[in-house]
């Protein structure tokens, strides 16, 4: 049962974390290359684009949880997210699937073990706030866009 908000504890939102996680790599696995490269995914989005737009978001939430961490500023205000997104999404435009892929594991990867690292007292509410939005809520609705393009093609 998927939980309406996020867990308070750290070791359950690990729990949730690690569970929308694995439904999206779950899903990306079963993809190949010729399908993260099709376009119209997600609007205008390739699979690939997502990928990369994923990782983007995840190496974003790791430095800001890491300059947190360290009591240092995060250094950038992310609220213009939409722009941003456009610009990285034309910066990303000719990375390939491979490249994509990697991007998204090893940024995921990173998130996930700082996040793992930190002791309880540790997840402040920026913390909180990165792990909800960059994660959290971000990996469904991407899985979704990558699920229904999927089924649609197999119809």
């Amino acid at each position: 049962m998927t939980p309406t908000t996020f867990p308070n504890a750290p070791s359950d939102a690990l729990a949730e974390l690690a569970r929308v996680a694995d439904d999206l790599f779950s899903l990306v696995g079963s993809l190949s290359d010729d399908d993260l490269r099709a376009p119209h995914v997600a609007g205008e989005w390739r699979g690939q684009d997502i990928l990369a737009h994923l990782a983007r978001w995840d190496a974003i939430a790791c430095h800001a949880i890491q300059a947190e961490h360290d009591g240092q500023p995060a250094g950038h205000d992310y609220a213009n997210y939409l722009e941003l997104n456009d610009e990285w999404a034309a910066l990303d435009q000719a990375i390939g699937p491979d490249q994509a892929r990697a991007r998204f594991e090893a940024a995921h990867a990173a998130l996930f073990a700082l996040l793992s690292s930190l002791p309880p007292d540790d997840w402040t509410p920026l913390v909180r706030r990165w792990a909800k939005n960059a994660v959290w809520r971000h990996y469904p609705e991407h899985t979704a866009h990558l699920r229904t393009w999927r089924d649609e093609q197999r119809r």
